[in-house]
Parts: C-alpha cells; sequence; structure tokens
C-alpha cells in the first residue's frame, strides 16, 4: 500500500514539473489543478484543447495542496458496552491532527463574473488520535476494548487513519481575494491501527480498529487568495455501529494553495 501511494504522489509530482506554461485568451468550461498547475480546457469554435499554467487562470477552485486541521471528538457515547465502562476515547487536542493532500482539483465557475463557482479535488487523508491518558486499544470479542497502560517507559497511545477524501464546494469571491466557500466531503478509509509507543524505540501496533468504511460531513471555508481557515463537522460516525464509541469529530484547521 506504501509503495503504491508513493508511486501515485511522484507521477503526480511528475506531471506537475513537466507541464510548460501558457496563457491563451479564451473562454473555458473548467480548470483542473494539478498538485499546482492548472489544466485550463478551452473550448473555441474550432475545437478544444488544454492550455497549461502554474500562474491563476481565470477561475481556479480555492481547494489548497496541503491543509492541517485538530481533531476534536464531540457526542460521544458508549452504548456498545457496559454501562460501568470508563470513557476512553479522550484525545489531547493539541497533537490529534489531521493532514491531507489535495493532489488533484477541478472547478468550474457558475457566474459570468467568476464570483460564483463550483469546486472538487482527490485528496489523500492521514487523521492521528492521541490519547490524553496511557490506553492500549484493541479488538476484543468484536468490539474495541481500551486497557490502562501503567508501564513507566509509555510514551504515545493514539489511533490512527489513513483515508482517500473527495471534497465538493460551492464557492463566493474571486481568487486573488477574499472568499468563503460551503459543502460536503467524503472520506475512504483505507487503513486504521493502533499504536502504542514506548522507551527505547519499542511499538505495539494493532490494525483495524473498526473504523466505518465511508465518511462523510460538511465543511466551510473562509480566506484571502491561496490561504483559508477551514471547519469540519463529520455527520457519521467514527467507528462501525457496536464496535466502538459513537462519536461525531469537529476538525478546525487551515490550508495553502499554490
Amino acid at each position: 500500500m506504501k509503495k503504491l501511494i508513493l508511486t501515485a504522489i511522484f507521477a503526480l509530482a511528475t506531471l506537475s514539473i513537466s507541464a510548460q506554461s501558457a496563457f491563451i485568451e479564451a473562454e473555458h468550461g473548467f480548470t483542473l489543478n494539478v498538485a499546482g498547475v492548472d489544466l485550463t480546457f478551452i473550448q473555441t469554435p474550432h475545437r478544444t484543447f488544454v492550455e497549461t499554467s502554474t500562474r491563476n487562470s481565470k477561475y481556479r477552485p480555492h481547494i489548497g495542496l496541503f491543509e492541517l486541521g485538530f481533531n476534536t471528538p464531540t457526542q460521544t457515547s458508549y452504548k456498545a458496552y457496559p454501562s460501568d465502562t470508563t470513557p476512553w476515547f479522550d484525545l489531547w487536542q493539541g497533537k490529534s491532527t489531521q493532514v491531507t493532500f489535495n493532489l488533484l482539483s477541478a472547478g468550474t465557475r457558475l457566474s459570468r463574473s467568476g464570483n460564483v463557482g463550483l469546486s472538487t479535488a482527490f485528496g489523500i487523508s492521514w487523521n492521528n488520535y492521541i490519547f490524553n491518558d496511557p490506553t492500549k486499544v484493541k479488538r476484543e470479542g468484536g468490539t474495541l476494548t481500551a486497557t490502562p497502560i501503567e508501564s513507566a517507559k509509555w510514551i504515545k497511545s493514539k489511533i490512527s487513519t489513513f483515508s482517500l477524501r473527495v471534497p465538493i464546494l460551492l464557492e463566493f469571491g474571486r481568487h486573488k481575494s477574499f472568499f468563503g466557500s460551503v459543502g460536503v466531503y467524503g472520506d475512504l478509509t483505507l487503513d486504521s491501527r493502533s499504536k502504542v509507543k514506548y522507551g527505547k524505540g519499542k511499538k505495539e501496533v494493532h490494525r483495524n480498529m473498526y473504523v466505518a468504511l465511508p465518511q462523510a460531513g460538511v465543511t466551510a471555508r473562509f480566506g484571502y487568495k491561496r490561504i483559508y481557515i477551514f471547519g469540519n463537522y463529520s455527520l457519521t460516525h467514527l467507528f462501525t455501529k457496536n464496535r466502538g464509541p459513537q462519536t461525531n469529530l469537529v476538525t478546525l484547521g487551515f490550508g495553502i494553495g499554490l
């Protein structure tokens, strides 16, 4: 899996480096951004062709190449567990991060002035849920079980996920000024695991944390040019029903484009 991901990233980066810069004054249908390079699909009365440019085109989606956010669980329920279960999905919010790379993005304007547009992207996303307390999580009896760690050599424990992400956004504003956008996103979880890190490089890893395969939520952004802040709220629960705590997530962070 890691080799496949690295190969895809390398291929997209190579495409962005090899693209030649050109700009032609013509109306176009939409712009596809590949790792910071605009591929503008232009239609004329005689033919349809593609121009490439690393400069801002007439409409460029407001989705950054890189996003960093911080995760906070909300409305956490332990209905799948005995009534005397001690809540354990308690996160260290300053280190529970979400990192997203939007490798492909595309957008089209919905108004003649270009002040309103529709954009989407294809990205890869990593989430780290760092526990406040020393906790080991693994699958047991069809659910996730959490056990306190008493070792003095404990350094960090967490659950992490790797997903594919596709947002769809309705945008307002120009790409050279202030803008705002609202929309939805969908995730496809490809990997989940828990990890406990001890001293001297010792680690304990457990895979398949019953994280729900499809994830979905709503998102909003506000920014200036290629820098913005965003907020995500998950409409789906993080873990599969009756397999773990039922919790929604709020993610706040910032994004940067090229």
